[in-house]
């Protein structure tokens, strides 16, 4: 069972790739790790502490034949000991400037909404999370992260 999910996984990760390769890209951005800020309802207190990514470079990219998608890539991830895979995902772009491009991401459970602001120009990107933790009893939670990127543009 182990060697059919690793070689599952092997074909899953081939296959998203080997589309990257193919995508036209006009603008990529790769960060550095995202470094930020979350705060958490707990037993009705709010409570703030500093997040991050450790070890995360994530990766942004808009295909030429997709204009109105933001490709957003994160690197395998840690969660408790348990390592993550990559995950990678097209989201809709909903404003796009010369200084600033924003896409919006809905969890497919409804309980999550993520928002990307990329600042070609800054070399920036900003990105915030508002959810329903269904851990611990249900509580709302808000993250903003930051992040130095290097982008290129053809």
């Amino acid at each position: 069972m182990q060697r059919f999910a690793a070689s599952l996984f092997a074909l899953l990760l081939t296959t998203q790739f080997t589309a990257l390769a193919w995508a036209e890209p006009i603008l990529t951005a790769t960060c550095n790790e995202p470094k930020g800020s979350r705060f958490d309802l707990k037993k009705g207190k709010i409570n703030s502490s500093a997040d991050g990514f450790s070890g995360i470079h994530p990766v942004f990219i808009i295909d030429k034949d997709k204009p109105s998608k933001l490709l957003v890539v994160w690197g395998a991830a840690k969660l408790k000991g348990i390592e993550l895979a990559t995950n990678a995902k097209e989201i809709d772009i909903v404003s796009a400037t010369d200084n600033q491009i924003t896409a919006i991401e809905v969890d497919p459970t409804g309980d999550a909404v993520l928002m990307y602001s990329l600042f070609p120009q800054s070399g920036l990107i900003y990105f915030t999370q508002h959810r329903y933790q269904l851990l611990e009893g249900g509580n709302p939670n808000s993250a903003s992260y930051h992040s130095k990127c290097n982008f290129s543009t053809k």
